[in-house]
């Protein structure tokens, strides 16, 4: 029984560890880098919720928040750019990670 418990935990860790549980909050304002990004990260086995901008990442961040592990952003984009929307956040909630690039 406990090899059958041991055996578990391995696939469970292999399984976080290939991003099978976790999920991005993925924010692009350029469709076709998004669908690049959100096509890359889903084959690794992460769940995507796609925004075009902050203020779009916000309204997605009020009803799935708490599923959320992960903010990746880009830094310039219209409405609110990604410096501001990751303060924004991580006013309502401490992040288990934040990446940021720029075009």
């Amino acid at each position: 029984m406990s090899v059958t418990h041991t055996s578990h935990r391995r696939v469970t860790l292999l399984r976080y560890v290939h991003g099978l549980m976790e999920t991005i909050l993925l924010v692009e304002d350029e469709p076709a880098v998004r669908q690049l990004f959100a096509q890359a990260l889903t084959r690794a086995g992460y769940s995507v919720y796609e925004a075009r901008n902050g203020q779009e990442a916000v309204k997605i961040f009020d009803e799935h928040g708490d599923s959320i592990d992960m903010l990746l952003t880009d830094l310039r984009m219209p409405y609110m750019g990604g410096a501001a929307l990751a303060h924004h956040l991580r006013g309502r909630r401490r992040w288990c990670g934040c990446s940021w690039w720029r075009e």
